[in-house]
């Protein structure tokens, strides 16, 4: 049995599946378990509704929300719960596709975008704003360049999971793993691909994520900001760029300082 939810336009907004057999139901579209809040909401409004409301979500702070925004195959459109930071070249379970997690640009082994590509092996065109590139900035850096922008992110870890380490009362080891990383990655092991807790120790100021995570999120209020980051690379960072796409690399002049060189290179298309 499914409930269809159509917008005035007669768009379909959001399905909601009964699975027989499981004798539960989930939403097609966001594969969540379904809830009745879920009920006249896109599954946008219904995630920022769990975000706001839901306590276990709240505990978990930003680590559900990357969750919530996880991965999505831009092949066949499957969604993972799952962040992502660390190994960008992320293979669909569902379908032969293996891609940037960061921009869902394809990896190749084969590629004939530039004349430069038959020498790179496996690899994907990343645009200057994926994560790929921009995990290699400070966090400093990416909270400046947001702040800069007006754009608001969080430093501090959740009220509610610094109440919960305090309040445990388990074991040392319990209590400590509430004070790590809790985003959701897929990691290789012997059995296969299997989806498992980050751990790593939350950084300070890093609003409880581990700095490789927490980066991912200060990379998603950039990308969601619709913010261009050229103004983040230096003048090296620049000329790898040009170089990648095969175009011509202008020469530094003799008395030309580094800042006016480097502005330079961000006019060349």
């Amino acid at each position: 049995m499914t409930n269809v939810i159509l917008d005035s336009s007669m768009k379909l907004v959001e399905i909601r599946l009964h699975v027989q057999l499981a004798k539960k139901e989930m939403c097609f579209k966001c594969k969540k378990p379904w809830e009745r809040e879920h009920e006249g909401l896109t599954c946008d409004q219904f995630a920022q509704w769990k975000h706001d409301n839901d306590p276990q979500l709240q505990q978990q702070g930003l680590a559900a929300h990357l969750e919530a925004n996880g991965i999505e195959c831009p092949a066949c459109h499957s969604r993972y719960d799952l962040a992502r930071g660390g190994c960008m070249h992320f293979k669909c379970t569902q379908c032969p596709n293996e891609f940037c997690s960061g921009c869902g640009q394809t990896f190749k082994q084969q590629c004939k975008k530039f004349a430069s590509c038959a020498k790179r092996g496996l690899h994907a065109h990343h645009p200057r704003d994926c994560l790929f590139y921009l995990r290699d900035f400070l966090v400093q850096e990416l909270q400046d360049f947001l702040e800069k922008n007006n754009v608001q992110f969080d430093k501090e870890p959740p009220k509610a999971q610094l109440e919960a380490a305090a309040q445990n009362n388990g074991d040392q080891k319990e209590k400590q793993s509430l004070l790590k990383c809790r985003v959701m990655l897929q990691k290789e092991t012997a059995d296969g691909l299997k989806d498992e807790p980050c751990g790593t120790e939350a950084a300070a100021g890093c609003a409880g994520l581990c700095m490789v995570h927490y980066k991912e999120y200060l990379v998603g209020k950039l990308n969601n900001a619709h913010l261009d980051p050229i103004s983040l690379y230096n003048m090296n960072q620049l000329q790898a760029m040009l170089s990648r796409e095969d175009k011509v690399v202008p020469e530094k002049e003799e008395e030309e300082e580094e800042n006016e060189y480097t502005k330079r290179l961000v006019k060349v298309r």
